[in-house]
């Protein structure tokens, strides 16, 4: 199947298409991220989505709306972000037969690069300040048309990896913690995959963020948890998560004052992440469990933080 030349050249009004890169496939072969250089000098990514034929059952309907998740954030919410919580500019879309072609700005323009694994440390405070930005800018706001709870591992979405769990006291209390994170006063837009593979970086320190599909509503410090976890190891986790978390919070509480919240009201949010960072990464060890029992993110600080959640219910 041939990337779709002509729809991209009509959503992005160009005459030709000088060069197509392959950036990276789509997870499980639903398509093709690519770089394309076009004819008037700009460059763009294109995200062509084409689902395999013969898929079915919950993970490929999952799949399906995250596209049409990261559609609609891009469409009605990416404008809104800002330079201090900075993601690609929506340029367009075009339906296909087969699937959809989205058009973003090339954030490589600007002078942003993917960051690899082993860069998550050096911009690991730029990537929880974005975070903290991010949250701020969108608290308050109601998720529509993207999930109704955000991040890729929740309980609803997740019923397969919760049954493959071992019998145990976390998979019992599962549901309660889930309705700790859902029942947060404060809820705000979550990137949903905050990983250190969906962030772009600059050599000055400025960071922006990538792939949306699973934005939508919930309490920030999901996105926090979930970011800690795929950059530190325990021993980095247990010498410096807390000290990351008061980061997260004072960057967060900042940007709220700038938005007009009371001192009372940002006290109550500082509470609130505070006291659901154990909850968190519960949830998350949870997920983890029963999908991949031997993954190394289930070390010492994990089962800490889960051990803490649980005696708090």
């Amino acid at each position: 199947m041939s990337f779709p030349v002509q729809p991209l050249l009509a959503t992005t009004q160009a005459k030709s298409l000088v060069e197509l890169q392959l950036i990276q496939p789509l997870w499980n072969q639903y398509g093709g991220l690519y770089r394309a250089h076009l004819d008037d000098g700009r460059s763009v990514i294109a995200k062509w989505v084409v689902p395999p034929a013969d898929q079915g059952g919950l993970g490929h309907r999952r799949k399906l709306r995250s596209y049409q998740v990261e559609l609609n954030w891009y469409r009605h919410h990416a404008g809104h972000c800002g330079e201090v919580s900075r993601v690609p500019a929506y340029l367009g879309e075009h339906p296909l037969d087969n699937g959809t072609l989205m058009v973003l700005e090339d954030l490589a323009t600007a002078g942003l690069s993917p960051l690899r694994q082993d860069q998550g440390h050096t911009h690991l405070k730029a990537m929880i300040r974005w975070l903290a930005a991010f949250h701020a800018r969108f608290m308050g706001t109601a998720p529509d048309g993207l999930w109704e709870q955000g991040c890729y591992w929740h309980l609803a979405t997740r019923p397969d990896e919760w049954t493959a769990m071992d019998s145990g006291p976390l998979k019992d209390a599962a549901v309660a913690i889930d309705n700790q994170l859902q029942g947060a006063r404060y809820q705000s837009l979550v990137h949903g995959d905050a990983k250190v593979a969906n962030f772009l970086g600059s050599d000055c320190g400025q960071v922006a963020a990538v792939d949306f599909q699973y934005v939508g509503g919930g309490a920030g410090i999901r996105d926090l948890v979930y970011l800690l976890g795929s950059v530190l190891n325990d021993d980095a986790l247990e010498a410096h998560a807390f000290e990351l978390l008061d980061l997260y919070c004072q960057a967060l509480i900042g940007h709220l004052k700038g938005r007009g919240w009371s001192d009372i009201q940002r006290k109550q949010v500082q509470e609130e992440q505070l006291g659901l960072f154990a909850f968190a990464w519960a949830d998350f060890e949870r997920f983890l469990q029963g999908w991949k029992p031997g993954h190394w993110k289930l070390g010492r600080f994990s089962k800490s933080m889960t051990n803490r959640a649980l005696s708090q219910l």
